[in-house]
C-alpha cells in the first residue's frame, strides 16, 4: 500500500509532462494542403504561419464566391463592403509570406497572384456600383482601376501552373490562372460597353 502513492505521483507527474515533450503535428491545411506538401518537411514556423494565414484566406474565400451566384442575388452594395475582409486577408497573407521567404516557394507566388485577383475582383465590384447609378465619369474611372488590378493580377500569376509539379497543386494554380485572364476579359468587355473617352 505504501507504493501506490508513489506510483499516483510518477504517474500524474509524467502525465502533466508529457505534452512539454510530445511533438508538435504540423497543423493541418485544408485548402492549400496539396500544395504545402511541394514545400518539404523541414518549413520554418514563419513559413507555417504564413501557410496558415493563406489557408485561412482560401477557406474564407468560399463566402464571397457563394454570394456572387446569381441565384443569391446579393447586391453590389453588399458584395463590395463584404470583399473588404478577403482583400485585407490575401494581403496580410502576402506579408507573411514576404516574411517566411524563399522557403515558401511556389505557394507564395499563388499567395501574391491571388491576393491581385482578389483586389480586381473588388475593383470590378466597385466599377459595377457606378455603372449600375449611372455615373459615366466615376464609372470610367473606376474601371480603369480594375483594369490595371487586372493587369497585375495577370503579371502575378505568370508562370505560376509550371512552379508546382502535383497535378493536384497545378489544378488549383491553373484554375486561379484561369479565373485572372477571365476576369480580364470580362471588365475589358464591360469597359468597353460604358463608352469612356
Amino acid at each position: 500500500m505504501r507504493n501506490l502513492p508513489l506510483f499516483v505521483v510518477c504517474t500524474l507527474a509524467l502525465g502533466l509532462a508529457s505534452p512539454v515533450f510530445a511533438e508538435k503535428a504540423p497543423p493541418k491545411l485544408k485548402m492549400i494542403g496539396v500544395m504545402q506538401a511541394e514545400l518539404g518537411e523541414e518549413l520554418s514556423a514563419e513559413t507555417w504561419k504564413a501557410l496558415k494565414a493563406a489557408d485561412r484566406c482560401a477557406n474564407s474565400d468560399k463566402t464571397w464566391l457563394n454570394a456572387m451566384r446569381s441565384e443569391q442575388q446579393t447586391g453590389l452594395d453588399s458584395l463590395y463592403e463584404m470583399m473588404a475582409a478577403p482583400v485585407t486577408c490575401w494581403q496580410n497573407a502576402e506579408k507573411k509570406a514576404g516574411k517566411a521567404g524563399e522557403q515558401m516557394g511556389a505557394v507564395g507566388v499563388y499567395v501574391t497572384a491571388q491576393k491581385h485577383y482578389v483586389q480586381t475582383m473588388r475593383a470590378y465590384v466597385w466599377a459595377l456600383q457606378a455603372k449600375a447609378l449611372g455615373d459615366q465619369l466615376s464609372g470610367c474611372k473606376r474601371f480603369r482601376l480594375a483594369i490595371k488590378e487586372s493587369a497585375d493580377s495577370v503579371s502575378a500569376s505568370e508562370g505560376l501552373l509550371d512552379l508546382f509539379s502535383s497535378v493536384e497543386s497545378k489544378t488549383i494554380a491553373g484554375q486561379l490562372t484561369q479565373n485572372i485572364l477571365g476576369m480580364g476579359t470580362t471588365i475589358t468587355d464591360t469597359y468597353a460597353s460604358v463608352k469612356c473617352d
